[in-house]
């Protein structure tokens, strides 16, 4: 979903993430990142940026924990995930 934006700003307030995947591709990382993190803060997911051709980043909000991020596969983003109460949403 965009971001920013309302869609974006209704997910945030109605859902409690576990983990949110982040596409930086077009936007700078380092404008987004701490608009996400003060965002997301409450709920404290897994936040992962990932960039077509860059290394990822990832930020741990619960255990704050940050990274970079090798494989940005669905494998990759699946190994950072070690709580199994974790499950998935949606997928677009």
């Amino acid at each position: 979903m965009p971001f920013p934006g309302t869609d974006f700003d209704w997910a945030a307030e109605e859902f409690d993430p576990d983990v949110v995947v982040v596409d930086v591709t077009y936007l700078d990382v380092s404008i987004v990142r701490p608009l996400m993190t003060q965002r997301l803060a409450s709920c404290k997911p897994l936040v992962v940026y990932v960039a077509d051709g860059h290394q990822g980043l990832y930020d741990n909000l619960r255990w704050q924990i940050t990274g970079t991020l090798d494989d940005s596969t669905v494998a990759g983003l699946l190994a950072l995930v070690t709580d199994a109460s974790v499950s998935l949403v949606a997928e677009r």
